[in-house]
């Protein structure tokens, strides 16, 4: 699910 993927990557920005 690109949705997922989506969201995986801004946690990623926001975790960084």
């Amino acid at each position: 699910m690109i949705y997922l993927k989506m969201l995986n990557l801004l946690q990623n920005h926001l975790v960084s």
